[in-house]
């Protein structure tokens, strides 16, 4: 299946991550699982993050789209996942929030305002 495809079958980009991560097809890079040890998080908690919630930010630097999807239902998440769009898609990294960078709007997780 190719990425012309999927936007076909499924109704945006992250409806199809979601999707696939529902049905197991996620993949993850050698550095997003060293990262996971690092930072000891598991995979359930990956694949939570990837199929139950909105992604919080949505990535494209020229190369691949990625999207970011912070931990599931809690008050405080202290991570997010970075899947690329991809098939299957790829977890390419898994990073903890910095508090300078990042702050709770409305129940999740967005990027600060840089000061002007």
């Amino acid at each position: 299946m190719e990425l012309d495809l999927v936007k076909k079958e499924f109704r945006n980009e992250q409806d199809y991550i979601i999707e696939s991560t529902k049905r197991d097809s996620l993949y993850y890079s050698k550095h997003a699982i060293e990262r996971m040890c690092q930072r000891g998080i598991e995979v359930e908690d990956v694949e939570g993050s990837a199929s139950l919630g909105d992604p919080i930010e949505k990535q494209y630097h020229g190369k691949d789209i990625k999207f970011l999807f912070q931990q599931p239902k809690s008050q405080d998440p202290k991570y997010y996942s970075v899947v690329a769009l991809a098939i299957p898609p790829l977890v390419i990294s898994v990073c903890h929030f910095k508090e300078d960078v990042w702050e709770m709007v409305d129940g999740i997780m967005r990027r600060k305002e840089e000061d002007e």
